[in-house]
């Protein structure tokens, strides 16, 4: 079907560049990664980042850019390349 394409935005990132999309909202402060259901089910949301699952997780988000056929960097971008 014409038109069905998923579109992937691009945005390189390089060196020069005097203020990368990411840094005009704070300094970058580590990784978060939250179980939605754990908290829901707990009340407490704790970050998981460090624990494992970050790994596991970040292997299935890559495993799902490259199955839409991402650019490569992409993956680099997210560190996933």
């Amino acid at each position: 079907m014409p038109g069905s394409e998923v579109p992937v935005i691009r945005q390189p990132f390089d060196v020069s560049d005097h203020l990368p999309y990411w840094a005009a909202m704070g300094a970058f402060d580590g990784d978060v990664l939250y179980d939605r259901e754990e908290a829901d089910a707990t009340g407490v949301v704790r970050n998981q980042a460090g624990d494992g699952a970050d790994e596991e997780l970040a292997d299935l988000m890559a495993e799902a850019l490259r199955s839409i056929e991402a650019p490569d960097e992409q993956l680099a971008r997210l560190g996933l390349g």
